[in-house]
C-alpha cells in the first residue's frame, strides 16, 4: 500500500510485516517510522488533508483504523498512532475519504464502516445485500471511491462483480447492478474524474471498462438502470488490475497490473487508445 502526501513529495508505503514509514521520495530516505502495534499486513494508506489538517489514515489485517497527525515540528523518528479505531470484525482492504470527516473503510466480509473522523466514531455499518447467501470467498469489498460532485455518494466494487452506490449520509443503498465484468471476475478498482461525470472499473483478469454515470442521484429507490451506462470495454493488461488513477491535467487513465506493467489510456466516449506503456514484464 502507498500514498503521496500533498506535495508528492513524501511517499507513505505500508507493509506486508506491518510497518509503515514514511520516506523522502526525491533522496529514499526514510524519515519516520510510524508504528501500528502489530506485524500484520497494512493493505491501505491514505493521506488527508483537510483544511489545517494532516493525517495519515491505514488499514490491514489488523482489522483496526490507524491515525497518525503529520506534524512537520516533530523530529521523533518512531511515532505511535493518534487514534486507534475498532470495529472491524474481518481485515480491511480499502480506505476512501470525503470531505469534511467521512471515512470509509471496508472488509473482507463485505461489510463497509463509515466513520466521523473528527470524533472517531462509526456512523454506518452497511452491508452488502443478501450477505449469507454469498460464499466467502465472494464478499471482500476491493475498493471504496466516494463520488463528491454526486453527492458524497460512496461506490464499492468487490468479489462478486457487483457496483454499490452507497447513500452514506442515510446509511441506505441507493443502487447496485452487476459490472458485467466476466463470469467469476471480481471487480477490483476504480477511478473517476473531477467532476464524477465518468468511472472507470478494472477487473481480476485485467480488464477496465468506462461508464457514463453523470445522470446518478444519490437517492434510494430510484430505478437507475439508464443512468449507469457502459460506454467502453477492453483488454487493458494480461493479469488483474492492481491500481487506476484518472489524470485530470493530461485526460488519461493510469493503469498497474500484476503483469508489472503501467499504462497510459486516452479515453473517451467514442475510443480508447494507448498512449504509453511502462516496464516489459520480464523482472
Amino acid at each position: 500500500a502507498m500514498a503521496f502526501d500533498e506535495a508528492g513529495r513524501r511517499l507513505i508505503t505500508g507493509g506486508n510485516d506491518g510497518t509503515v514509514r514514511m520516506w523522502n521520495f526525491s533522496n529514499g530516505q526514510c524519515l519516520k517510522e510510524l508504528r501500528t502495534g502489530s506485524h500484520q499486513e497494512v493493505s491501505s494508506v491514505l493521506f488527508i488533508l483537510e483544511g489545517q489538517n494532516k493525517l495519515i489514515v491505514a488499514g490491514g489485517w489488523s482489522r483496526k483504523v490507524l491515525v497518525w497527525r503529520d506534524d512537520s515540528s516533530s523530529t521523533a523518528v518512531s511515532v505511535e498512532a493518534d487514534r486507534k479505531l475498532a470495529g472491524h470484525t474481518e481485515d480491511i482492504i480499502s480506505i476512501a475519504f470525503s470531505s469534511p470527516n467521512l471515512l470509509a473503510t471496508s472488509g473482507y466480509d463485505g461489510r463497509i464502516l463509515v466513520w466521523n473522523l473528527d470524533s472517531g466514531i462509526a456512523k454506518f455499518t452497511l452491508a452488502i445485500p443478501n450477505l449469507r447467501e454469498l460464499e466467502i470467498d465472494q464478499r471482500a469489498i476491493w475498493q471504496l471511491l466516494f463520488l463528491d460532485s454526486r453527492s458524497q455518494a460512496l461506490c464499492a466494487v468487490g468479489a462478486d462483480g457487483y457496483m454499490r452506490f452507497w447513500n452514506v449520509k442515510e446509511g441506505v443503498l441507493a443502487w447496485e447492478q452487476h459490472a458485467r465484468h466476466g463470469k467469476g471476475e471480481s471487480v477490483v478498482a476504480l477511478a473517476t474524474d473531477a467532476t464524477n461525470s465518468f468511472l472507470y472499473t478494472g477487473d481480476s483478469a485485467g480488464n477496465l471498462k468506462m461508464w457514463d454515470i453523470h445522470l446518478f442521484l444519490n437517492v434510494a429507490g430510484l430505478k437507475q438502470d439508464k443512468a449507469i451506462e457502459e460506454l467502453q470495454y477492453w483488454r487493458a493488461h494480461s493479469a488483474s488490475i492492481t491500481s487506476l488513477d484518472y489524470i485530470e491535467r493530461h485526460e488519461l487513465l493510469l493503469t498497474a497490473s500484476s503483469d508489472s506493467k503501467i499504462k497510459m489510456w486516452h479515453v473517451n466516449p467514442e475510443r480508447v487508445t494507448l498512449a504509453g506503456v511502462f516496464g516489459d514484464g520480464s523482472a
